[in-house]
C-alpha cells in the first residue's frame, strides 16, 4: 500500500483561506468591473450619437464601435452605427447591423424599420415590406412605417395597399407625407 504525503496542516489551512480569499475578491470584483464596463460603453454610446448629430458618421461609427466591445450584445448601439453606415451610403453594412439588433432585440421596432428602409434601397421590395409590417406590429403609430412602407407597395404594383398605408400614415402624422 502506498503512502499519500500529505502538506502539514499549516500549509493546507494557507491555501484554503488563499482560495477562499480569491473566490471572495471574485465574487466582489466581477459585478464593479460590468458596472465599470456599462459605464464605458455607455460613454462611448453618447458620444457616438453626439457626433452622428454632427454630421460626424465617421467619429460615430468608431464611438459605436467601442461601445460595442465593451457591451458586444446593446441593440441600440448596433441599430445607431447601422444608421452612421447607412448614412454614409453602406446599405450593405447598415443591414447587418440592424440585423444584429433585431437578433438582440426582436421588439426594436426602429430596427426593423431601418432595415426595411436599407432593403429597399437595395431593391429588396419584399424584405423592406416585412420589415416595415414587423415594425408596424410592435410600433402601430410608427406612421412613417406606414409612409415607407406605403411606397414600397406602390413600387411593387400593390396600389391598393399602398394608398391605404399612406392614409394610415397622414391619419398618424399629417406633416408626413
Amino acid at each position: 500500500m502506498r503512502k499519500i504525503k500529505m502538506l502539514p496542516t499549516g500549509v493546507n489551512r494557507h491555501r484554503c483561506h488563499c482560495l477562499f480569499l480569491a473566490v471572495i475578491l471574485l465574487l466582489v470584483a466581477a459585478p464593479l468591473c460590468q458596472a465599470q464596463t456599462s459605464r464605458f460603453a455607455a460613454t462611448y454610446y453618447n458620444r457616438g450619437n453626439d457626433r452622428y448629430k454632427k454630421e460626424d458618421l465617421d467619429g460615430a461609427i468608431a464611438d459605436y464601435d467601442a461601445a460595442l466591445i465593451f457591451n458586444p450584445r446593446w441593440a441600440l448601439a448596433y441599430n445607431m452605427r447601422g444608421s452612421a453606415r447607412y448614412n454614409k451610403g453602406d446599405l450593405d453594412g447598415s443591414i447587418a447591423d440592424y440585423t444584429r439588433a433585431i437578433e438582440i432585440d426582436p421588439h426594436l421596432a426602429l430596427a426593423h424599420y431601418n432595415r426595411g428602409k436599407a432593403r429597399r434601397d437595395v431593391g429588396d421590395l419584399d424584405g423592406g415590406i416585412a420589415d416595415y409590417t414587423t415594425a408596424i406590429e410592435l410600433n402601430p403609430h410608427l406612421s412613417s412605417a406606414y409612409n415607407n412602407r406605403g411606397n414600397a407597395r406602390r413600387d411593387r404594383g400593390d396600389l391598393d395597399g399602398a394608398m391605404d398605408d399612406l392614409d394610415k400614415a397622414v391619419r398618424f402624422d399629417p406633416h408626413n407625407t
